[in-house]
């Protein structure tokens, strides 16, 4: 009996299992690949490392892949579960040596727990009790690797930032980058494609972000097996962009929304006066729909507030059809 192909894109069996099999981050898994060897030819612990850059482009997977090859167990916690310092010693105590503990969203710690951090990272020591030397208690940790990831390490503690060896910036993917993704994806996943270029037409909506690829991607099969097809057609990703409201950007409802209420007056709208207008908070506004505008050049910012771009006013008028075909 054939093996029936899985419905789930991070499918475990669909991932890298090798860092050699990841694709993207070019500079960053080539100074993993020489921190691995050196390691590996000391008889060393993985140095500490933190992962900086936007979401969804692979921190998380890549430290999975550095304990693979290292042959260690990965601990991993999100910051916002790590409330106060005793959840913090707890979590250092779980690995071994040679372990790996992975912090996402480091910079979500509060400071005294982010002290509590540093002060481990740097003696391999978790210090108990209170301010009374002979009350205070000392625990050895395991010679652990300590991986953070962080979207905003300009929020973190200097003492913190300045105890990793490695400093990983990551990136946006190309467009090539993200098509070859989705073709070694969708190869282990066992989908069928009646065309390679639906990969491209995939990366090109995916805002050089592969979790955001891999979400459409799932979403074509999940329109090609409600009509009950088993091979993936540019119909079927056609009907997926319109369920999501997408147009040739990526870009979906609300954005266009935030570009129109841009395009209406001759001056520059404030944030706050945008927020109220689409619905959302400020800070909801500046953080999950300004930066990828901003990074395709569709918006600009001044201290009188938003603008729209020619590029902007461009890109709602060639994809009114979009608009139009989603209500």
């Amino acid at each position: 009996m054939s093996e029936q192909p899985s419905n789930e894109v991070n499918d475990p069996s669909s991932t890298p299992s090798v860092i050699e099999q990841f694709i993207g981050q070019r500079q960053v898994v080539e100074r993993i690949k020489v921190a691995l060897n050196a390691a590996w030819q000391d008889g060393v612990r993985f140095p500490h490392a933190i992962m900086v850059g936007p979401p969804g482009v692979g921190k998380t997977e890549l430290c999975h892949l550095i304990s693979k090859e290292m042959g260690s167990t990965m601990f991993e916690q999100l910051a916002q579960n790590i409330r106060n310092i005793e959840q913090m010693r707890g979590f250092l105590m779980e690995p071994g040596d040679r372990d790996f503990a992975f912090i996402d969203e480091v910079h979500e710690l509060r400071p005294e727990v982010q002290v509590t951090l540093y002060r481990a990272m740097e003696n391999g020591k978790i210090f108990l009790g209170g301010t009374d030397a002979k009350r205070k208690r000392v625990l050895e940790m395991a010679n652990l690797t300590l991986v953070a990831a962080s979207t905003n390490p300009e929020k973190l503690l200097k003492p913190l930032r300045d105890r990793f060896k490695l400093v990983l910036q990551f990136d946006y993917y190309t467009n090539e980058e993200l098509t070859v993704m989705l073709s070694q994806r969708a190869t282990k996943l066992g989908w069928q494609m009646e065309d390679a270029g639906l990969f491209n037409r995939i990366a090109q909506r995916s805002r050089g972000t592969p979790r955001i690829a891999l979400r459409i991607l799932e979403e074509v099969r999940r329109v090609a097996r409600s009509q009950g097809d088993t091979v993936l057609t540019i119909e079927h990703f056609d009907a997926a962009c319109r369920l999501e409201g997408l147009d040739a950007l990526g870009l979906g409802p609300i954005e266009r929304k935030y570009l129109r209420i841009l395009a209406q007056p001759a001056e520059p709208v404030r944030l706050n006066v945008l927020a109220s207008q689409i619905g959302l908070t400020p800070k909801t506004v500046a953080t999950t729909i300004e930066e990828f505008l901003l990074r395709v050049g569709l918006i600009g910012k001044s201290d009188r507030g938003r603008m729209i771009t020619g590029e902007g006013l461009r890109h709602l008028q060639e994809n009114v059809a979009a608009e139009v075909n989603n209500g």
